[in-house]
């Protein structure tokens, strides 16, 4: 669907999910990732398994419901005969499969949105783990040990910096280092279309060297 609109961020991007499981993205606002993200959950749920459990993470419920939206929007759009009956919906979750062949197998797969200020998951598995703007999680260190050990297969963190002396920051240098099972990934500000040096140094001038830097 997105064709011949995809940025060049974008495409790097799609380059490292198809290397790498688990990645961590360290991104420039504005750039497209989190529609290739959303894309990717969806997919995720309707060609890549069987009883696939999605869950999405952001710092406010309404961010991570209005994701789950998006993949329910797409799942629901593409042709008929690829798409599977829907189970059940609300707010926080949306389910599609049911039992299928001669000798029924049950393949239900779920996409579910969590806010970071709850209990994140507590004792839930998943196969796909979305991570949008971990860094500005009111506690990023407690959020990823709730989501780490139930994380099955893939997990993909998307961030903005906020600055070098965080949680998140520490992390991302472990993955530099390679002491962590993330695959770090820099994607910058120009890496779209739109987008030049001539912008780039305009809006260092407006934020500051501080707020830039980040």
């Amino acid at each position: 669907i997105l064709g011949d609109a995809i940025w060049s961020g974008q495409e790097q991007f799609i380059e490292k999910v198809q290397e790498h499981d688990w990645i961590l993205l360290l991104k420039a606002a504005q750039i497209g990732f989190t529609t290739i993200e959303v894309a990717y959950d969806g997919w995720v749920m309707r060609f890549r398994g069987v009883n696939e459990r999605v869950h999405i993470y952001s710092k406010r419920e309404d961010a991570a419901q209005g994701y789950l939206e998006q993949v329910k929007f797409g799942l629901e759009n593409i042709p008929a005969w690829l798409r599977l009956p829907v189970v059940r919906e609300t707010l926080n979750e949306y389910v599609i499969g049911g039992l299928f062949g001669d000798d029924p197998i049950e393949d239900e797969r779920m996409v579910k949105a969590y806010p970071s200020d709850k209990d994140t998951s507590r004792g839930d598995p998943c196969t796909h783990a979305h991570v949008d703007e971990w860094a500005f999680m009111g506690d990023p260190r407690r959020v990823w040990q709730a989501i780490e050990p139930r994380a099955h297969g893939t997990c993909h963190i998307l961030t903005t910096g906020q600055g070098p002396e965080n949680y998140t920051s520490g992390y991302w240098r472990r993955c530099l280092a390679g002491d962590a099972r993330h695959e770090p990934v820099f994607i910058g500000a120009l890496e779209r279309p739109d987008r030049t040096a001539a912008w780039l140094k305009s809006q260092r001038a407006r934020l500051g060297d501080e707020r830039a830097a980040r």
